[in-house]
Parts: C-alpha cells; structure tokens; sequence
C-alpha cells in the first residue's frame, strides 16, 4: 500500500513543464475537509521509490492532469517573482504604500 492506495491505483500521466516531457505516476480523489468542503487530492510521484507529493485544489472537478499542470505553470510564475524581487529589492515595498 502506498498512502492508503495501491500501484495498481496509480496512472502514468506525461506533462511538459519548462519545455521538457516530464512523467508522473499520480492518483486523484474528491476529499471533504472540515471548514473547505470538497477538494480534489492529487498524490503525485516521478517513481514510486520517491517520496510522494500532495496537491489540492478547492475545484473538485479537475482532472489530476490538469491540477499538475496549473501547478507546473505556476511555479514557473512563483519562482520569477521571488527572483524579481530579490534582483531589484522591491519587498516590503507594498507594505509601505
């Protein structure tokens, strides 16, 4: 058993992230969390020798594909932020406004 689901419970799903083909075994399930109400789960791994990840979304009816690939896109938007502002300074600039 692997977080309470078994391999055969897994799908291979291939995602192009950064202009690569990247692979990853992942199985999805609609979940209620207390205070959220129903979200989607995405476990994720790249083999099943790793470590998994987990990713929720609050729209329930996303396939595990497309939960993967917004956060794929977004991660992309995240890190050149983090960048942007270390290069020019600018945090701590909002708080001041």
């Amino acid at each position: 058993m692997l977080n309470g689901f078994e391999k055969k419970d897994y799908k291979r799903i291939e995602l192009m992230v950064r202009g690569k083909k990247r692979a990853y075994w992942v199985v999805d399930k609609v979940v209620e969390i207390e205070g959220i109400g129903k979200v989607k789960l995405v476990i994720s791994r790249k083999s099943f020798e790793k470590d998994p990840r987990y990713y929720f979304s609050t729209d329930a009816h996303l396939t595990a594909y497309e939960v993967l690939d917004i956060y794929e896109n977004r991660w992309n938007i995240e890190t050149a932020h983090k960048g942007g502002k270390s290069k020019t300074r600018f945090q701590g600039l909002s708080d001041e406004i």
